[in-house]
């Protein structure tokens, strides 16, 4: 079997000066764009692995003054509820969850609260929900609407990616 591949070998050599010609190795460039290639994939894994994608609940607020906020959660029996761990921004700032009520509260008693149909429209996304009321550093003007990012789960962006939970 050797001496029929070397004898397959020899006959593709068309002149001596072939077998004695070195072997050519890939250019310089080559190596440097495999290299840049491979440092851009590692630099990606490491990105999709640390990288985190947050699930958010955006919701307008109102600012009682002093660092206070109110916000309403709607409210869906039997879906996940938020709880007093999670982190919440108020206009991009931390604010921390100071108590939240136990039972939800209708559009229509909001208003009568408020004395405004047009800020509860503002406030509820859905007929029901639970007022959350907040803490920050962060003072906004009193009455003034705001910004509520509720952030309830971080997922790595290669778990997102791959719809792993």
């Amino acid at each position: 079997m050797d001496a029929l591949f070397r004898r397959e070998s020899l006959d593709h050599v068309y002149s001596p000066e072939q077998l004695d010609a070195c072997l050519n190795a890939p250019r310089p460039r080559l190596w440097l764009l495999a290299a840049a290639m491979l440092a851009m994939l590692l630099l990606a894994g490491l990105c999709l692995s640390s990288t985190l994608v947050h699930d958010r609940m955006r919701l307008n607020g109102l600012s009682l003054g002093g660092g206070k906020y109110v916000c309403y959660v709607p409210y869906r029996p039997g879906a996940a509820q938020i709880n007093a761990a999670a982190e919440v921004l108020v206009d991009l700032h931390a604010a921390r969850i100071a108590r939240f009520a136990a039972f939800p509260q209708s559009k229509a008693e909001l208003a009568a609260e408020l004395g405004s149909e047009f800020a509860a429209d503002c406030l509820f996304a859905e007929p029901w929900s639970r007022r959350v009321e907040l803490d920050s550093e962060y003072k906004a003007a009193k009455d003034a609407f705001v910004d509520v990012a509720l952030i309830l789960s971080h997922t790595k962006l290669i778990d997102y990616a791959l719809g792993a939970e």
